[in-house]
């Protein structure tokens, strides 16, 4: 996981940059939120970082 994001406060999202994540209506909720973006790349051949972190994470509590 990306150093700079452990035990970073407040909402981060992270999404692949489809149209309904990039529409006008939702980038500026988004700033209005202090949300900060992280994007993948929708077509990368690279894992997803939720694969690999998020979810991995997930079982041990499942």
């Amino acid at each position: 996981m990306l150093l700079e994001l452990v035990n970073k406060r407040g909402l981060i999202l992270l999404h692949d940059n489809a149209k309904p994540h990039v529409s006008k209506t939702t980038v500026r909720k988004l700033k209005d939120l202090e949300c900060e973006t992280l994007l993948h790349l929708a077509y990368s051949s690279d894992l997803s970082p939720t694969d690999y972190h998020l979810f991995k994470e997930l079982e041990l509590h499942l």
